[in-house]
């Protein structure tokens, strides 16, 4: 056998080989049909080689492994959105207590009521006639209202009141030092006055230091004591005098 001859036989089985390494590979019977399609069609040659190279390297790349899976970002979790805040019940302020008012107790009623007549100087005198009162146990702040009450004049039933703040729960007056008294009792003919007089301690609203009339600014706080009466005054304008009730001269 020539050289010539060995060499072709060296290469077909060289081919042989190569061919049975082909057909052992993945894919490559699909290969093989498409090379023989592509022979039979005219292509041939160099090109139809290239052309099996390239099926059986995708081939080789597509099957070599199994396909890895793309990394999967997970989609974001939003932050939750805050619940809006709903607020609690208002707790109302406390309504301010307003305190009670307190009245003043009746204060201790007088105990004692006298007259004492003055005659002095003049025809009859009398102007300095006094009325005193005692009224034992009574508060520190207390005053004495005195009431001036008529009975008649000229012999005529009048009625009538006339009351006056006087300051302490005890004390001494004239009758004449009474503001406005003269012309209260006062009788258009000139005749006789009876009238009667009564204490009772009172609280005031205003603080007072003289005797004044009983309504205005001074009134009455609370409830004022029981009142000690007693009548039988008389008041004569033309003799300008007042007298004390029989007895008590």
């Amino acid at each position: 056998m020539n050289k010539g001859t060995m060499d072709t036989n060296d290469t077909r089985q060289q081919r042989r080989g190569g061919m049975k390494r082909l057909a052992g590979l993945p894919g490559s019977r699909t290969a093989a049909a498409a090379f023989v399609l592509t022979v039979a069609l005219g292509a041939g040659g160099p090109a139809a080689y290239a052309w099996w190279n390239q099926q059986g390297t995708a081939a080789i790349t597509v099957t070599a492994g199994k396909p890895t899976a793309s990394a999967v970002t997970p989609p974001a979790t939003p932050d939750p959105t805050p619940s809006p805040t709903v607020p609690g019940p208002t707790t109302p302020a406390p309504t301010p207590t307003t305190p009670p008012v307190t009245t003043p107790a009746a204060p201790a009623a007088p105990t004692v009521l006298s007259c004492a007549r003055n005659p002095g100087t003049g025809s009859n005198g009398g102007r300095d006639t006094t009325i005193s009162w005692s009224a034992p146990g009574a508060p520190a702040g207390t005053s004495t209202i005195v009431d001036v009450i008529l009975m008649s004049k000229n012999g005529q039933a009048v009625s009538g009141t006339l009351s006056y703040a006087v300051p302490g729960a005890s004390g001494t007056v004239a009758l004449a030092a009474l503001p406005g008294v003269e012309t209260y009792l006062a009788d258009a003919q000139g005749k006789n006055t009876k009238f009667a007089v009564a204490v009772r301690n009172a609280w005031l609203s205003t603080s007072i230091a003289a005797p004044v009339v009983l309504g205005g600014p001074v009134t009455v706080a609370g409830t004022p004591s029981t009142a000690l009466t007693r009548d039988g005054f008389q008041y004569k304008e033309n003799g300008d005098w007042f007298n004390c009730p029989n007895g008590t001269h």
